[in-house]
Order: C-alpha cells, then sequence, then structure tokens
C-alpha cells in the first residue's frame, strides 16, 4: 500500500513533515529548490500562495525585486513597503515568478529553506 503526501501529512507532527520538506530541498537527487517551490505553488490554495509569497519577498526584500525578470509584477503587487501580498493578489504571480523568486532568495537567505519548509508542513494539514 502506497500512501500518499496528504495522508503521512495528516499522520505527522509539522517539524517531522518539515524536516523531510528540508531535506528534500537541499538534495542533490531532486530539482533545485526554486523548482519544487514553483511546482508546490501552482498547487497552492490562494491562502497557501500568498504565505509563500511573503516568506520569499522577506528573504529577498524589495529592493531584489527589480534584478528578476517580472518583478516589476511583484513590485506593483506590494506597492508601499511592509505591504503583504495578499491571496487574490498571489494568484496573479505566475509559478515561474515564483521559481525565479525562490531562487534568488536561497542564494541569499539560505534559511529560506527551511522557512519554506516549515510554511509548507503547517499549512498541510498535520498535525501540530
Amino acid at each position: 500500500m502506497r500512501l500518499n503526501f496528504d495522508q503521512v501529512a495528516q499522520a505527522a507532527p509539522h517539524n517531522v513533515i518539515a524536516e523531510a520538506l528540508a531535506a528534500v530541498f537541499r538534495s542533490d537527487q531532486t530539482p533545485a529548490f526554486g523548482s519544487l517551490v514553483g511546482n508546490l505553488f501552482s498547487q497552492s490554495s490562494g491562502e497557501q500562495k500568498a504565505g509563500m509569497l511573503n516568506q520569499l519577498l522577506a528573504s529577498v526584500g524589495p529592493a531584489a525585486l527589480a534584478q528578476l525578470a517580472g518583478g516589476g509584477t511583484l513590485a506593483g503587487l506590494l506597492g508601499s513597503a511592509g505591504k503583504e501580498i495578499t491571496p487574490d493578489q498571489a494568484q496573479k504571480v505566475s509559478p515561474e515568478m515564483v521559481q525565479q523568486l525562490a531562487a534568488h532568495a536561497e542564494k541569499t537567505d539560505p534559511s529560506i529553506v527551511d522557512k519554506a519548509s516549515a510554511f509548507y508542513a503547517q499549512h498541510s494539514g498535520g498535525s501540530p
């Protein structure tokens, strides 16, 4: 019998899921962190998308957006400094943009891997 991620996530504590996700994100046997986050983003709810975008943006800062292709889209959504992306705004961001943002965030703030892992573990339906 094969268990899928949702079944495991519902049964396992958040910290165990976060550690497993971090290992996957860092593995040289899986796609790059940015690619994995972009893929997860494409399958996420609006609330999850907004949460992940806000995590990534906190790691790179608004000035870094100018360096990314399509960064103007995110900068436009942010408007004034300190404003967080809403679920409706997050739906307008492409997984490709998130992939670029995540890759950049990993280079500038390696702790984003642990933050993203904890975020997805907490928002996966796992037990506390």
